[in-house]
């Protein structure tokens, strides 16, 4: 499965079970804006951030002592949400955004260890957070348990103290591997299907890889064989389900990736083929292999969904030496504006940029994009802080300190751990204008 834009790699589920949100403690109503309450929760340190967030106002979370990780910020920023575990339990925790305290939790779930995630998704102007996890069912003196994946789908604007989810989403085995869409759709890949679910109802449709209804909507012979190999749905855009073949990828019964390969790519060049690295809304991120060149860069395209025509495409490599679906994109609060490794793009104006190396200038790795543009980064070996105006394409060092948000609401900013003295979770609200 690829990667999912804009938010938090991803998450499990399948047999739905309703429910709704549990009655538990009112509560904690948060104190006024700016600085965190002082009851139960840590003041951040003054740490060097960018000039847009405010480091005398933030508040913190200790990593390695309350088992917390994944921190994923809801869309108003009104809250960040937490998955806060043990070695046998996890759950959601909800802080408010501004202060620190704890808005809402989630019953515990049992969990074997070493597995789980936290992701976000929105539908019809819902916030879904998707809490997964890895379990066993049965087992006694003869039989052997049975390991299984799980998915549990709450509402981000629920209360109380022992929340309970809307959905329990449940897979057969403990491997499989899920990615959430920012359109309500989650996919688990399990055994030999993926299914593709609606978080907002908990309905499933399940797709067999390569399943003859899952061909390409016209003939792809290659130079040896066919593109329909091993086929897979990656994804879901209001065309219909994306399907990954064999140096192809399309819409089945709609569009076909040979009918609108960008500018000076190729579908194949040697190994390299053409693949999906994810989708968001509906624009599908793809890497092309560079027609007649090598191996070192590609044509990194958005296409649209309902069409497959390409919105913006630029050519660059990419930060690893992995292959470039293990790529992470992220997408501005708005989503205007989207990073990809050493790429970024303004949907607005339907243009890519690509920083890599240079005779002058280090490669810059992205990990965040604001609103205006302004996409916060790592330059070269060294890891330097940096940022890129990408309206402009100009980019500047940071102080050598400066801390890089990991995530990005409209209101604050996280940004991951503070080793000198433990592991902390810092979150910092923006800076007035």
């Amino acid at each position: 499965m690829r990667k999912s834009l804009g938010i938090a790699v991803a998450t499990t589920l399948a047999v739905a079970l309703t429910g709704c949100s549990g009655q538990g403690a009112t509560p904690q109503s948060p104190s006024q804006p700016g600085r965190p309450a002082a009851e139960g929760v840590e003041t951040a340190p003054r740490e060097p951030l960018p000039a847009a967030f405010d480091n005398t106002a933030g508040w913190l979370v200790r990593e390695g002592d309350s088992g917390y990780d994944s921190p994923v910020v809801t869309a108003d920023s009104r809250l960040v949400l937490f998955r806060a575990s043990t070695t046998k339990s996890s759950h959601v925790e909800a802080r408010d955004a501004r202060t620190g305290r704890i808005a809402w939790a989630s019953a515990p779930v049992g969990i074997e260890e070493g597995f789980g995630s936290l992701s976000l998704t929105r539908k019809d102007g819902k916030e879904y957070a998707i809490l997964t996890a890895m379990a066993t069912e049965g087992g006694n003196g003869v039989d052997k348990a049975t390991t299984v994946s799980r998915a549990f789908v709450f509402d981000t604007a629920s209360a109380g103290s022992e929340v309970t989810p809307l959905h329990i989403l449940t897979f057969p085995g403990g491997k499989a591997k899920f990615t959430v869409q920012d359109n309500g759709v989650l996919l688990a890949a399990s055994g030999n299907t993926v299914t593709v679910v609606d978080v907002s109802d908990g309905q499933e449709t399940r797709y067999p890889v390569a399943d003859p209804a899952l061909d390409a909507p016209r003939p792809c012979v290659l130079l040896v064989g066919t593109c329909n190999k091993r086929n897979t749905v990656e994804g879901l855009t209001s065309a219909g389900p994306l399907v990954q073949g064999y140096s192809a990828f399309w819409i089945t019964g709609g569009w076909f990736s040979g009918d609108v390969v960008p500018p000076g790519a190729s579908a194949q060049e040697g190994h390299d083929t053409a693949e999906v690295v994810a989708i968001t809304g509906d624009l599908v991120l793809a890497a092309w292999p560079v027609k007649d060149g090598t191996s070192a860069a590609r044509v990194w395209a958005l296409h649209d969904g309902r069409t497959g025509q390409v919105v913006a495409a630029v050519t660059c490599q990419w930060h690893e030496a992995d292959d470039p679906v293990d790529v992470e994109p992220v997408s501005s609060p708005g989503g205007r504006f989207l990073t990809a490794d050493l790429t970024g793009f303004d949907l607005d104006r339907k243009q890519g940029f690509c920083f890599q190396e240079t005779a002058s200038r280090k490669q810059i790795h992205f990990s965040t994009v604001e609103d205006d543009g302004t996409a916060y980064g790592q330059a070269g070996r060294d890891q330097a802080p940096a940022a890129v105006s990408l309206p402009s394409g100009e980019p500047a060092a940071l102080p050598a300190n400066t801390r890089i948000p990991d995530r990005l609401g409209r209101a604050v900013a996280v940004f991951g751990t503070y080793t000198a003295g433990g592991e902390k979770i810092l979150i910092y609200p923006r800076a007035a204008r």
